[in-house]
């Protein structure tokens, strides 16, 4: 019922619903109030949004109950933004807290662009035509993507809210333009966000496109004299004394069906701190800077079992989430040469799939043979991976990494998307923004192909050449992704 009245109601200019009396009685019966809790969160909203753009506060806010609706008008010369405080709180529970600052940037829009004809005046002459209508609400909805993304916001959040309140139906008649419409101009607004992010002054960094993770400077920071305490992800002795090997660590903390651990890889290196351990504080300035090319100043490591839904299917395989932001916004290639391959600057985004033994044995790892794989979250959001597949011979037990009389053949972790190009980064976070806010993940292997250079000059495969060079089924594979979000986040 409530999405309907969304639907029907929402981010509208002027209700014609209401009488031209109920309007006025509202705004004096208001106004003639001190302002109530929520008024006065609705105007720190308000202070923030127009931070952003650097504008006057030169209308006012007027919480008004049962209207189910937030509106912008203006009245007797004056500008109002209207809002339901009951009407923001359901929106909020069925999407997430960004939902208000959206609808509330969205009314600001409509103000800013221009959109806004006094109420009286509008009353007695309605000669605008829908289309007009429709393309001044993409006009709000491309200003509030712009704004909410510069506070913080992520795509997959304000994706959230307007799927709520639109959908794909012929918007011909309609006041508000269709949900592909609407997406459109919310991804143009982030677009718009970080396209001068370069020469921002702020303190943090951000990206082009509609990414809107941001690096604060202070996470690139690494603090050698007194580092901060966390797993340490190194060889050597715990401090309860035990051998420890890196990637056979335990896992610190568990939400919902993940696993999470987090490391100051680089400081906790440099500077030591197990009891058990022989190693001495790094002094030496050229190892240093060595080791800011090889560790992460911030780890984090989060995984989660799958089940496929054949029972012919792999048994154990569980997806690994990395992120690694580092202290340099390049990486060292095999000639120690710098490359810039970050989408967020300064963090690295991999995804990681184990156990999969779907594919024959005689499969070559290191040939390579490529593959690609399909996922859909919540049967609304879908994409694809690019990974080597196969298995390799090894000497060691995977576990133990003790000595093995016979080599054996293990199947070989499969790294989607591995590096490579800042468009397959960019892929791999906005998997991981979907991921945070999804429900469940389905995972299906898709074609082998041959290696075929890249598509197009945005650094993606081209996967046009299938190979037929070995049989692998098509299993699907079910991963739940509640408290993927705190587990992923540091």
């Amino acid at each position: 019922m409530l999405k309907r009245l969304v639907v029907l109601l929402l981010f509208v200019q002027i209700s014609f619903g209401q009488t031209k009396e109920g309007l006025e009685l509202c705004i004096l019966y208001k106004n003639s109030f001190s302002a109530f809790t929520t008024e006065k969160e609705a105007n720190e909203a308000l202070d923030k949004i127009l931070n952003v753009i650097g504008a006057s506060k030169n209308f006012t806010l007027i919480p008004c109950d049962d209207i189910n609706n937030a509106l912008a008008v203006t009245f007797k010369g004056d500008r109002f933004i209207l809002f339901d405080g009951k009407f923001m709180r359901d929106i909020t529970q069925l999407t997430n807290s960004w939902a208000n600052m959206f609808i509330l940037a969205h009314e600001v829009g409509h103000h800013i662009n221009g959109h806004t004809r006094d109420f009286l005046l509008a009353t007695v002459l309605d000669d605008q035509s829908l289309e007009d209508r429709r393309k001044e609400e993409l006009e709000a909805d491309e200003f509030a993507a712009f704004v909410v993304s510069k506070l913080g916001a992520s795509f997959a959040q304000i994706e959230e809210t307007i799927k709520l309140i639109a959908s794909n139906k012929n918007d011909l008649y309609s006041t508000h333009p269709s949900y592909d419409k609407r997406i459109a101009a919310v991804k143009r607004g982030f677009d718009k966000a970080y396209s001068d992010s370069s020469s921002s002054g702020s303190d943090s960094y951000s990206t082009n496109g509609y990414s809107t993770e941001i690096t604060k400077k202070g996470e690139m920071i690494p603090r050698y004299e007194n580092p901060r305490r966390g797993i340490y992800r190194e060889w050597g002795i715990t401090e309860d004394g035990k051998l420890r090997f890196p990637g056979h660590l335990p896992y610190s903390s568990t939400f919902g069906s993940w696993q999470t651990l987090k490391s100051y890889d680089l400081e906790n290196y440099i500077n030591p701190y197990s009891k058990h351990g022989t190693k001495k504080i790094i002094t030496d300035p050229f190892k240093i800077q060595w080791e800011e090319n090889q560790r992460p100043v911030k780890y984090v490591e989060a995984k989660t079992k799958g089940k496929a839904l054949s029972p012919y299917g792999s048994k154990n395989v569980e997806l690994k989430v990395e992120i690694r932001t580092w202290k340099n916004n390049y990486d060292l290639d095999g000639r120690n040469r710098e490359d810039d391959y970050f989408y967020i600057p300064h963090k690295e985004f991999r995804i990681i799939l184990t156990g999969w033994v779907d594919s024959p044995k005689e499969t070559p790892y290191n040939a390579p043979t490529y593959a690609t794989f399909n996922y859909i979250i919540d049967g609304e959001f879908s994409g694809q991976f690019v990974t080597h597949v196969g298995w390799y011979e090894t000497k060691y037990d995977r576990e133990t990494l003790q000595p093995l009389a016979n080599p054996i053949r293990v199947p070989a972790d499969l790294r989607f998307n591995y590096k490579v190009t800042k468009f397959l980064q960019k892929k791999n976070y906005e998997f991981v923004e979907r991921l945070k806010a999804g429900k469940k993940l389905y995972l299906q292997f898709g074609n082998l192909f041959y290696w075929n250079g890249y598509d197009g000059q945005e650094g993606d495969y081209d996967t046009s050449q299938i190979s037929y060079d070995y049989s692998i089924p098509r299993y699907t594979y079910e991963f739940d992704l509640t408290g993927s979000s705190k587990a992923i986040s540091f």
